[in-house]
């Protein structure tokens, strides 16, 4: 089985860090805030294993930034990363409600 070296770029942790941010300081949910940050984790963590098996996206935004998308397992968020060689770098995270198309660079 292949493995590949999971990278999170900075905007992708700037990203979470909002997230975590508003949930925490605005919802005032620390325990919540917690709780998506370990699925964060573990989300971003199997990327090692199945990066190269998640299938392309059919949205052609992403397709032509060779972006592909995995989901939290527990929570409405989701990362977008690209393979590069033996890499998966993580380049964004949203919330599903989020126009993530529009916030793309």
């Amino acid at each position: 089985m292949k493995t590949y070296n999971v990278i999170v770029e900075p905007e992708a942790k700037k990203q979470m860090r909002r997230h975590l941010s508003y949930i925490k300081n605005k919802l005032k949910n620390p325990q919540a805030a917690d709780s998506v940050y370990r699925d964060f984790l573990a989300s971003v963590g199997k990327l090692s294993t199945i990066a190269g098996s998640i299938k392309e996206p059919e949205d052609e935004a992403l397709t032509k930034r060779r972006l592909k998308r995995k989901n939290f397992d527990q929570h409405e968020y989701f990362v977008l990363f690209k393979v590069d060689g033996d890499k998966a770098k993580v380049t964004n995270v949203f919330h599903f409600r989020e126009n993530f198309i529009a916030k793309l660079k």
